[in-house]
């Protein structure tokens, strides 16, 4: 085995823990940062931090399930913004079927002509008044 005259100490690894050429120290690189908002946010909502489930336990979860249940509780406690935005987010991904708009029930086509003759003469009463009295008291 050679020798080196190589002097061990600060700023000075061994030898053979030293990077050989060619190889980096970081081969992945530096971490690149967001260019843009949309970016930065996709970024954080795929970490995971840790929060307190309703049992009191701590757990590991993305920020996305986070803010949704964030979101969830607070339409529960009452926010009109909340539910609003859950129920139109619940619609459009079709979790909920739209309210099927009431039809109006069918009628008879003499029963609708006597009803508008009804309303009209009662909207002329109303209006011109009686020019005689329906009843008299002779």
């Amino acid at each position: 085995m050679k020798k080196d005259n190589y002097d061990v100490g600060y700023k000075k690894p061994p030898k053979h823990t030293q990077f050989k050429p060619g190889q980096s120290g970081n081969p992945k690189g530096r971490p690149k940062k967001p260019t843009n908002m949309h970016e930065a946010i996709i970024d954080n909502l795929g970490k995971k931090i840790k929060i307190k489930n309703p049992n009191g336990k701590v757990e590991n979860v993305y920020v996305f399930v986070a803010l949704a249940r964030m979101l969830i509780k607070s339409a529960i406690d009452g926010n009109k913004f909340a539910m609003q935005f859950l129920l139109e987010k619940a619609y459009y991904l079709q979790i909920i079927e739209p309210i099927a708009e009431k039809e109006e029930p069918e009628v008879d086509q003499d029963k609708k002509e006597e009803l508008e003759k009804f309303v009209k003469e009662l909207l002329y009463e109303r209006t011109v008044g009686k020019n005689e009295p329906s009843q008299s008291n002779d």
